[in-house]
Order: structure tokens, then C-alpha cells, then sequence
């Protein structure tokens, strides 16, 4: 079977198996809190199994170790860092001149109680909230894959489309950010917008990968940023403060790609 497909297939069979399980469960019990955490490892997991089945323990550990390296410039550290914040403070500041729309906080409140719980939250946004487990496989994995016959941009594209296709069953989980998107808005508008941003997103996680010549790190440094974006400044239920988003990260993934193509045409 063809390598790009298994992996397709092994990441969703995985992550949506334990969702499914956790559904069933409820979220009053216990285990399912840490089945939707384990469930969020399926595209890390299938990519580490392809290299173990492919290429053995030495080049599992290979591509691991790329991964991992941190070796890149202190600006792409900076934008990883700091780009999706920046976005989200900027959207939420056009929201709230345009709307009046008043600040809202998950996480701000156990911050300003609790500073020094802040590198534990961002250990917890690396390691259990999506990056750690899915990095590796959609950035490490499929994106290098797909290249092989497609350039960088469509590649992202493809990984974007797979990746908010990936998520569906969480808009029917309650306590997760699409099921809150989903009942904001109705199912299919939260959707397709919640598609849209995540094809967006993927461009960007993938420019960063590439510019750094193949740094999953950077791709979770960025991949949480954004997370905890959210987290800080949760407006993305609120439709002012979700159109200013999706806008503005729309906005910058043209950008990006334009870039992309005239540094293309330089190079040629």
C-alpha cells in the first residue's frame, strides 16, 4: 500500500477510534479526558510507525532527531513564538473597535493568580494539546511525502484539507473548541470555518517547516502559539472576534504564499 495513504488511514483509525471510545464514555469519567489527549497522538503515531516499519529503529531515531533540532534562526523563533498571538490580540482589537466586543479570557484568570503555573501551561500546549502528536506526522511526514510531486504550497493545501477533515468528530464532543464552535454558530457554518482557518493555518506550518529546513520543532512552537493564543484571548466563539480571525489569518496566508512564489521565480 502506498506509503502516504497507510499513514492517512492509520492516523484516523487511531485518533478516531479513541474519540469515538471517549464520546461513549462521557466526559464525567475519568478515562476519557485521557483518551481525547491519547487520541490527538494518531498522525504523530502513524508517522513513527511508517519509519520504525520502513526503515528500522535507526531510522525512526533519524527522523525523531531531525525533528527535533533546534538549530534555526532567532527570528523564525520569534515568529513561531509570536505570530499567532499577535494575530489573534490584533483580531480581537478590530473586533472590539468595530463591535464593541468585551475581552474574554480562558486562561488569563489562573495566570494572574497562579505566574508560576505559566511554563507548565506551555509544556501542557506543546505536549498534550495537539502539536507533540500531530507535528510529526502532518509536517514531518506527509508534508516531505507530498512534495515529492507537488511544490509547497499545494502540498500545505492537501495537508490542510486532511488535517480539518481529521477533526470532524470533535464538533460532536462535548468540551472541545469545535463543539463550542459548532454550537455558536450552527454545524455547518462552524465547519466550514473551522476548515478554512485550519487550510490557512497548515500554510503557515508549513513555510515555518520549510524555512527551517525541516524543524518539527519550530512547526509545535508554532502550532501552540496558537493554541495558546486562544487560550489568552478567547474570542474565536464570538462571531466578530471569529470573522476578525479568520480574516487577518487569511490576509497573511496570501501574503505568505505570494512570497512564496516570487522567491521561487527568483530561484529559477
Amino acid at each position: 500500500m502506498n506509503k502516504q495513504i497507510l499513514f492517512f488511514i492509520v492516523s484516523f483509525v487511531f485518533s478516531w477510534g479513541l474519540w469515538g471510545i471517549a464520546a461513549f464514555l462521557g466526559p464525567e469519567n475519568a478515562p476519557s479526558d485521557a483518551l481525547m489527549k491519547l487520541a490527538s497522538f494518531g498522525p504523530s503515531f502513524a508517522a513513527c510507525l511508517q519509519m520504525f516499519l520502513t526503515s528500522g529503529s535507526s531510522g525512526l531515531r533519524g527522523f525523531l532527531l531531525k525533528g527535533l533540532k533546534a538549530k534555526a534562526r532567532l527570528s523564525w523563533w520569534l515568529f513561531a513564538s509570536l505570530f499567532m498571538p499577535v494575530l489573534v490580540a490584533l483580531a480581537y482589537a478590530i473586533a472590539r473597535f468595530s463591535t464593541g466586543l468585551p475581552f474574554e479570557s480562558a486562561l488569563m484568570p489562573t495566570l494572574t493568580r497562579t505566574p508560576w503555573f505559566i511554563p507548565l501551561i506551555l509544556i501542557y500546549f506543546i505536549v498534550l494539546s495537539g502539536p507533540l502528536g500531530e507535528e510529526f506526522g502532518w509536517r514531518g511526514f506527509a508534508l516531505p511525502q507530498l512534495q515529492r510531486t507537488m511544490r509547497l504550497i499545494p502540498a500545505s493545501l492537501v495537508i490542510g484539507i486532511i488535517w480539518a477533515i481529521w477533526h470532524a468528530p470533535l464538533f460532536f464532543i462535548n468540551g472541545t473548541i469545535q463543539f463550542a464552535l459548532a454550537e455558536s454558530y450552527g454545524l455547518a457554518v462552524a465547519a466550514a470555518g473551522y476548515a478554512w482557518y485550519t487550510v490557512m493555518l497548515s500554510i503557515l506550518i508549513s513555510i515555518v517547516y520549510f524555512r527551517t529546513e525541516g524543524s518539527v520543532l519550530l512547526a509545535m512552537v508554532f502550532h501552540a502559539s496558537s493554541n495558546l493564543a486562544h487560550g489568552l484571548v478567547t474570542i474565536l466563539v464570538k462571531p466578530a472576534g471569529g470573522a476578525a480571525i479568520l480574516l487577518l489569518i487569511s490576509l497573511c496566508s496570501v501574503t505568505a504564499i505570494v512570497a512564496c512564489k516570487r522567491m521561487q521565480h527568483g530561484v529559477q
